[in-house]
């Protein structure tokens, strides 16, 4: 069954559910519950009570559980100098250097775990196993689905 027909970059960037998401590319899935929806925006409380502003996909309701996805790449690690409008903690857990990036594993509150790929320069973060660090994003970089 076709899920999304669309081209490559709007595949990547914008899946219309969480198996196109899944399917296309790496990308973290965490659960939520969607406190409300106003215009294309979800407000999504995290298991660890933080809230969470993503693109609220087709047939998302309030009072509603949810899986937010956001790619790797689109996560960054304070301090840095990028935008954003969410944050949570995580706590760390190891780091894979793979040359030009490095890909770093934290977990939630939950117990889930995300990964965050950072480019491999200057600014890239040192932790030591179990340090707290804040993942931070842009709400247009996540999206809401029915869990």
């Amino acid at each position: 069954m076709v899920q999304q027909c669309a081209t490559p970059a709007e595949l990547y960037e914008r899946p219309t559910n969480a198996f196109v998401a899944d399917f296309i590319g790496e990308n973290n899935f965490i659960a939520g519950k969607v406190d409300s929806i106003q215009g294309d925006t979800a407000l999504v409380t995290v298991p660890n009570g933080e809230k969470v502003k993503a693109q609220a996909a087709d047939g998302i309701q309030a009072g509603q559980a949810a899986k937010l996805s956001v790619r790797p790449e689109k996560l960054f690690i304070l301090p840095t100098s990028h935008a954003y409008d969410n944050h949570m903690k995580a706590k760390f857990v190891t780091r894979h250097y793979v040359g030009d990036f490095i890909r770093y594993y934290f977990k939630l509150a939950d117990g889930s775990e995300i990964n965050v790929k950072v480019l491999n320069d200057m600014a890239a973060p040192d932790f030591a196993e179990g340090d707290v660090a804040e993942i931070v994003w842009l709400e247009g970089d996540c999206f809401a689905y029915p869990a």
